[in-house]
């Protein structure tokens, strides 16, 4: 009875500590939270499960970014600049996947992205609520 609940014992630490299961559970992490200029902002998406935490914490900012390729696939590396009413750069970096939110003050915003050479630019009103948009790029 000892010999077989020691067996199962250093069974599941193998198991437990076996770098493929250990990935396979938990999955690397590649989101990004920072502050730029007095904005903050939460970068990444690279995942279902990092979506999903990343989603309970997105409650605390009031525009959300999302970044699409051909069919839809979720694009990562995209370029991202946020400029105020008077034309000052308040974020300017690469995302981390394909979401980008931002806590940003109540007015008037450009943001230009940028994927492959591709860019867009949208005039962007921002309130206490999320406000979301979709940025689509053919390649």
């Amino acid at each position: 009875m000892k010999r077989l609940l020691l067996l199962m014992l250093l069974f599941g630490m193998v198991v437990t500590l076996s770098p493929g299961y250990v990935m396979a559970y938990s999955g690397p992490s590649y989101y990004v939270m920072g502050t730029m200029n007095g904005v903050k902002y939460l970068t990444g998406g690279m995942g279902l499960s990092e979506r999903t935490h990343m989603q309970e914490m997105a409650k605390n900012y009031n525009v959300k970014l999302v970044f699409a390729g051909p069919g839809r696939a979720y694009l990562a590396n995209v370029q991202v600049d946020i400029k105020n009413s008077n034309g000052i750069n308040l974020i300017q970096r690469g995302s981390n996947g394909p979401w980008f939110f931002a806590e940003l003050p109540a007015g008037q915003y450009t943001i230009i992205v940028s994927h492959n050479g591709n860019t867009q630019t949208r005039k962007l009103v921002v309130g206490k609520t999320l406000r979301e948009d979709i940025f689509h790029f053919k390649a």
